[in-house]
């Protein structure tokens, strides 16, 4: 499962976990709380991505950024990653 491999960065720009983020629906609800289950490593990468895909988000417009525009962002959306990693957060569950 390529998932198991990502970083903060690849889920926050994965167009499935952006749908599940955005867009829940029980497949999906299913696929990420099974990953989630079967990953507890993955926890605050995908707590960290999700909250980046929600200020990404651009809600007045319900949609994404574009991939321009996500290219533009790229270096926020590294440093605020590189930010988060050097906090020392504990996992907490949100799922």
């Amino acid at each position: 499962m390529k998932y198991k491999r990502f970083s903060i960065e690849d889920f926050a720009v994965d167009e499935y976990f952006q749908e599940w983020v955005l867009f829940p629906n029980e497949d999906s609800k299913e696929f990420w709380g099974k990953f989630l289950q079967e990953n507890p490593s993955k926890n605050e990468a995908i707590y960290q991505a999700r909250n980046l895909v929600l200020a990404l988000y651009v809600k007045n417009e319900k949609r994404l950024f574009s991939e321009g525009e996500l290219e533009e962002k790229k270096i926020k959306i590294i440093k605020t990653v590189r930010q988060a990693e050097h906090r020392q957060q504990p996992l907490r569950k949100w799922y």
